[in-house]
């Protein structure tokens, strides 16, 4: 796990900087490996790392790593959890290894197979390789976004790098708002790749490489999640065993660490599973959880869950507490990520990376369980209406219906799919949820308002669901969840907010094959039959029934940061910060929001009416931002 940053100087004329400009980019993000740093300048490339040391923590596998031909060069990011199987492999066929990396593993094999490597690595990563005999730059980034990458280009210079302030260290990179990027965070919590809130700082996406030479930048995507009716599973049994085989071998996987490993243990059924598998290869590990003061009925469940985890699977367990005057520790969220975050959470895995990171490098977590196995009230919804469009024939069937004869759960899906979705079922789920236009027109500027009607969140969505083949709404909300909605929250923040502590965060649901597995299972045996009692992830609960407690299969569903109150802090304890960024020039003066209807709407959400308190999350991480970058 490591910050990698690079330049590639299709100006050679102008290369006798570059090793000065590198190192300036790397010490903006010397968080993210503060074990060893190197580099490696030789025109017209310059590639440096900033090493978290895991696998084989010594001086011998510090980076960037140059392969014994001397032809490939890597700086590498991440963790390749099957290094070892695919390292046999390359021995077998007369590799030689200097070290007991997996970096070493991704050099050799791209010097065997190109691109094609990618197709045989399990796990997280973002890495560039450069090729000094065709003098091009190969970048790729794994499938569910786990690491991230950042890059510009010009005519003049490709410069990348893991996060976008090592970027902005650069002169020769403009800091420009762009619209359609805030708006895609106040819709989805975060702008999508490739877009960021910086008009000219591409994010590359998740399952794409790029290959990048003197005049020209292809990029290419390698994989998708995609369904396939033939290798859907029937069999409760067979799937409940293909669980539990799959995510004992992939936690297993996971567990090959050279430096001490915990786990996330927020005591829901996710980060629990994550635990009682891990137990199963380790002897030995702490726990960590945080959560409010507060005594909520939400923290009061979670709490007692984790300590009966806890306690029968003998980890050491800590616990912490987030207050309503750590509020402020947003101001160093938003400058780790370099963008707007429209969500609180990020605040309860910053200061929790900062206690881990007093014990462990490497923790567990339970990130994406909801998406693979129906975890979300519209999984159950999305169900319900495949069943109504089943029996409608089509949702332009239904249209003809008779409003009279349709019971108010029939009414509903026909408002939504039959007419706020024009009969398109892709765009059922933005639909219902990304109908913000009444909420745009009061707090945008005109021109900003103008700019996001033509660049609508539901487009996105509906290509995410059109691009994955699925046949239903069910199976197209996975995919929307997999490859836009939840990018950010289940992948990135873990990132960014870990190491930020130099802390790797680990999901076992967002390995390939667990992602894959997923795909393959019907709505009826993940939420269960009974369309209007559906069971939230009612698979994988069967699945994991003799490994967790019943307290903890009974939970509510509670999501990350459902433990603590933001919605009273922004109303109440926290109100003088929240006022001094909602209110401050700063917003007004980026001539994208309107500081009257800003403030007309948080007058109204403190007296009481009924508003989504991440709007207010947005529009304070976007003047944090704005004050931070501008």
């Amino acid at each position: 796990m490591c910050g990698i940053a690079g330049i590639f100087q299709r100006n050679s004329k102008e290369s006798n900087t570059l090793q000065k400009e590198l190192e300036i980019m790397l010490q903006a993000i010397a968080h993210r490996g503060p074990d060893s740093q190197g580099t490696f300048t030789q025109s017209p490339i310059a590639l440096g790392v900033n090493r978290l040391a895991i696998m084989d923590p010594v001086p011998r596998s510090d980076q960037p790593m140059t392969s014994p031909c001397g032809r490939f060069t890597i700086a590498f990011n991440g963790e390749i959890y099957n290094f070892r199987s695919l390292r046999e492999q390359l021995i077998r066929q007369g590799e030689s290894f200097a070290t007991q990396s997996d970096t070493e593993v991704v050099l050799l094999l791209y010097k065997r197979t190109g691109a094609q490597c990618l197709s045989l690595l399990r796990g997280m990563y973002a890495f560039a390789i450069w090729d000094q005999k065709t003098r091009k730059l190969f970048i790729a980034r794994d499938r569910m976004g786990e690491k991230p990458l950042y890059y510009f280009e010009d005519s003049h210079k490709f410069i990348f790098a893991s996060e976008i302030p090592a970027l902005l260290s650069c002169p020769e990179v403009p800091r420009r708002i762009d619209p359609v990027g805030i708006n895609l965070a106040m819709s989805f919590m975060h702008p999508i790749a490739p877009k960021t809130a910086f008009k000219d700082i591409k994010k590359l996406p998740p399952a794409h490489y790029i290959e990048i030479s003197y005049d020209r930048a292809e990029l290419t995507q390698y994989w998708s999640c995609t369904f396939d009716p033939s290798s859907r599973l029937s069999d409760e049994q067979e799937c409940i065993e293909e669980i539990r085989n799959c995510f004992d071998q992939t936690v297993s996987l996971m567990c090959r660490s050279d430096t001490p490993v915990g786990a996330l243990l927020s005591g829901g059924i996710d980060s629990s599973a994550v635990v009682a598998s891990m137990s199963r290869a380790l002897k030995d590990f702490p726990t960590f959880r945080i959560s409010a003061q507060e005594e909520t009925p939400a923290n009061v469940q979670e709490t007692l869950s984790a300590r009966q985890i806890a306690d029968r699977y003998q980890t050491r367990h800590f616990e912490f507490n987030i207050r309503s005057d750590n509020f402020s520790v947003m101001k160093e969220v938003i400058r780790h990520h370099g963008e707007p975050i429209a969500t609180p959470v990020p605040m309860d895995a910053y200061l929790l990376s900062l206690e881990i990171g007093k014990s462990v490098k490497v923790a567990f977590c339970g990130a994406g369980g909801d998406e693979l196995f129906g975890g979300y009230n519209d999984h159950a919804l999305m169900h319900l209406w495949d069943h109504y469009l089943g029996k409608w024939t089509n949702a332009k069937g239904a249209l003809a219906l008779p409003e009279k004869g349709l019971t108010k759960d029939e009414k509903f899906a026909l408002e939504i799919i039959g007419k706020r979705a024009g009969c398109h079922p892709e765009r059922a789920f933005p639909a219902l949820r990304y109908n913000h236009l009444d909420i745009q027109k009061k707090i945008y500027t005109d021109a900003m308002l103008e700019i996001c009607q033509e660049n609508t969140p539901s487009d996105i969505c509906a290509s995410a669901y059109l691009d994955s083949g699925a046949d239903n709404l069910f199976d197209g909300l996975f995919a929307q969840h997999l490859n836009c909605v939840s990018q950010y929250s289940f992948s990135e923040i873990n990132d960014r907010m870990g190491m930020a502590h130099g802390v790797e965060i680990r999901s076992p649901f967002l390995d390939v094959n667990m992602v894959e597995l997923a795909a393959r299972i019907p709505a009826r045996l993940k939420i269960g039959d009974n369309l209007h009692q559906p069971i939230s992830k009612n698979i994988f609960k069967k699945a994991m029934a003799d490994r967790l407690p019943d307290t903890t299969l009974k939970c509510t569903k509670i999501g990350f940061g459902g433990t603590v109150p933001y919605a009273q802090w922004i109303q109440e304890d926290s109100a003088q910060f929240i006022e001094s960024k909602l209110f401050s020039d700063t917003l007004a003066d980026s001539g994208l929001f309107d500081p009257a209807g800003i403030q007309q709407m948080y007058t109204l959400y403190r007296c009481g009416v009924p508003m989504d308190r991440d709007l207010f999350i947005g529009l304070i991480s976007i003047a944090i931002w704005l004050e931070t970058y501008f």
